[in-house]
């Protein structure tokens, strides 16, 4: 990717890129991607700065997707919180007459309306914003000029900056490549190429938004606050982290007035700056007054400016930090990027395993919180108990056929006690950590783990003819998935039943995959039988609400050269990736290409290319086996940059065809 022809390379000579030092210093962290080590430095930076000022918020807590294309609604995200971070006024975001984004969540529409009434955007027509099109390099470079006069700057002439690419585009939008290229905010791809209708991908719209930044001077106000955590940025649920906070003056002296300290939540997809409290992570010990027990503490420093404090994590979670000098003593920020001086961590990741090994000692009472029982242990962790050395509530016990075992005070056999051990139940324990150490461990109160659903966590709304109903049971058990028709908790009524049936892991982990009524809202209820034979409570499942099917779409195609560049050769190949799964490709299928000169050519599979399909039926590769003989144009060929203008002969998965047209970007092509 880095070597293609999306990437940005040399400028011509009057050209020069922004310095972004101001905006993105040094200093900026690390956002947590985990997906973007293969890019340079510099656009990793770019990328980090971008998430500092809340412009992007990543695919998910710790991925960016550098490679993937922008879509016009993510555009307009990025834009409106942009415009933001440039000090714009936001103007209502009422409703600006485009009917095709009522799909979009609430925000997006907002900032699509937004970016309308600051005459950033103008949409495909008076009434079409064209939501899903792929945005490219000429767009771009009518957003950000665009951007850059809402924020009260002047465009430079816009005199021609020696591309010879960008015939067929609006005087406008040869104005806009121009006026960006003389801003240093983009650049050509080298040879007086501008290359306007290639797709932007995500890492290079991180590439142009910092040095937009640069040309508005906007300045960061966190880097008089910094935090340094003490270890590793992964670490066990039930395990502690230490960090200071170290906060100065403009002149680099200590400050000691007020200040704040948040721990947010980052695992629920809510904006990293939004004040969740979920009671999963806290304070635990701390410097200056913290309490245990909070996930926000507002206090003073010590004399040298700094903080010290713990937090621990009882779940398996996402979670950054957050310190400000809380200069106007409210003893809060808001929901928004904070406008004092702040500093926030990269992501700490406490993930899922197991706890540390119990020491020897007598721990009376301990309910057990998990078991892995493949492993012969089983994890304790509840407030106020006692694993010893110190290790608080959260340890894993091990046995093995030379300890003691008894149900009820009972003797058992090793057999009877791990068929018994799950989640939830209640044990006397007598341990011994050494290996060769005989522990007595006493089920006293041989408990039910509760039945639970994990997906979907809340109503949902898909495309698709089955879902999968995730979710935790005790160990072993029988989890059976009722039809409930009539919406009312219950799976046992007329015409209501069992439609599938699944057995929980030995950790209780459960997967049920069901079939969806097309078109219509299908309810389901849960139940399960344990190893004791007594039938659970129905536990309701949310909503499946399984929505009109939506044609396929080309999402993304790429052209491969292993031939004559620039046009469609043999031997060269065309990759076309699809939105959902596509079937019904073969022999005879056609599908139809036209270039910029009015060439049009017809691949038809089995003869003059052949046509393979990947296994999830989500990529279709065609290579070329005979020249292309185009019809029409002005010039010999199909040649670079091409478009699939029709597709005939296979279908989506839903039995539709493919929608060639509501593919937009995804239908356009280079590369040969």
């Amino acid at each position: 990717m880095v070597a293609s022809l999306m990437v940005i390379g040399a400028a011509p000579a009057s050209a020069a890129i922004v310095d972004t030092s101001g905006s993105c210093p040094a200093s900026i962290p690390a956002a947590g991607f985990t997906d973007i080590g293969a890019l340079d430095a510099t656009t990793q930076h770019a990328i980090n700065c971008l998430a500092f000022y809340d412009i992007t918020k990543g695919t998910s807590a710790t991925t960016f997707s550098p490679n993937g294309q922008v879509e016009r609604w993510q555009m307009a995200l990025f834009l409106a919180r942009q415009a933001v971070a440039h000090g714009i006024t936001m103007p209502s975001g009422a409703h600006q007459g485009f009917n095709d984004i009522a799909g979009l969540n609430a925000e997006t529409q907002t900032a699509i309306n937004q970016l309308a009434q600051l005459d950033i955007t103008k949409g495909t027509s008076a009434t079409t914003f064209d939501p899903s099109g792929i945005v490219t390099r000429w767009q771009m470079a009518l957003f950000l000029t665009r951007l850059v006069t809402a924020d009260g700057i002047a465009l430079p002439s816009g005199a021609p900056q020696g591309y010879t690419d960008l015939g067929g585009l609006s005087a406008e939008a040869v104005l806009a490549i121009n006026q960006v290229t003389q801003l240093g905010i983009a650049e050509g791809i080298g040879g007086g190429q501008f290359a306007p209708f290639a797709n932007t991908l995500r890492w290079q719209m991180a590439l142009f938004l910092t040095r937009t930044l640069a040309v508005g001077n906007v300045q960061p106000t966190a880097l008089r606050v910094t935090i340094t955590p003490s270890d590793a940025v992964t670490l066990g649920s039930g395990q502690a982290r230490t960090y200071t906070a170290t906060f100065r003056n403009a002149d680099g002296s200590a400050y000691t007035a007020q200040v704040g300290i948040r721990i947010l939540d980052v695992s629920n997809g809510a904006p990293v700056y939004n004040t969740v409290a979920d009671g999963n992570t806290e304070f635990e010990a701390g410097t200056d007054g913290i309490v245990a027990g909070t996930e926000l503490f507002v206090g003073f420093p010590g004399p040298n400016g700094a903080v010290t404090f713990t937090i621990r994590n009882t779940v398996a979670e996402n979670v950054v930090v957050l310190a400000w000098q809380d200069t106007n003593g409210d003893g809060g920020y808001g929901n928004a990027l904070p406008t004092e001086p702040f500093a926030v961590t990269a992501v700490q990741t406490f993930s899922a395993v197991a706890a540390p090994a119990a020491t020897s000692g007598s721990t009376v009472g301990m309910v057990v919180a998990s078991t892995i029982k493949a492993n012969n242990t089983f994890a304790a962790g509840v407030a106020g108990q006692n694993c010893g050395n110190g290790l608080g509530a959260n340890c894993t016990f091990t046995y093995d056929a030379n300890d003691i075992f008894q149900i009820g005070a009972v003797a058992a056999t090793l057999a009877d006690f791990e068929a018994a051990l799950s989640a939830a139940d209640v044990i006397n324990i007598t341990y011994f950590a050494a290996a060769d150490g005989q522990s007595t461990f006493n089920i006293t109160t041989d408990n039910v783990a509760p039945l639970t659903v994990t997906a979907p966590s809340a109503a949902v709304t898909v495309d698709a003819a089955t879902f999968t109903i995730t979710g935790r049971a005790d160990p072993g058990a029988s989890v059976r998935v009722h039809v409930d028709l009539n919406n009312d908790g219950d799976g046992t009524g007329a015409g209501e039943g069992v439609v599938q049936t699944v057995t929980a892991s030995e950790d209780g982990a459960y997967s049920a995959q069901v079939s969806l009524t097309q078109n219509a809202a299908n309810n389901f209820v849960v139940r399960q039988l344990p190893v004791d034979g007594v039938l659970s409570a129905f536990v309701n499942v949310p909503t499946i609400t399984e929505g009109p099917n939506v044609a396929a779409k080309i999402s993304s195609t790429t052209g491969a050269n292993a031939g004559t560049g620039g046009i469609l050769d043999p031997s060269d190949t065309i990759t076309i990736v699809f939105d959902e799964a596509v079937t019904g490709v073969g022999a005879n299928d056609t599908i139809s290409i036209a270039d910029q000169d009015g060439s049009i050519a017809t691949l038809t599979c089995g003869g003059n290319v052949t046509c393979s399909l990947s296994g999830d039926g989500l990529t279709l590769t065609l290579v070329v086996q005979s020249l292309i003989f185009a019809t029409g144009g002005t010039t010999a060929g199909i040649q670079i940059p091409a478009q699939i203008t029709a597709v005939s002969g296979f279908q989506g998965a839903d039995g539709l065809a493919i929608n060639v047209a509501g593919s937009a970007g995804g239908a356009i092509f280079g590369g040969f």
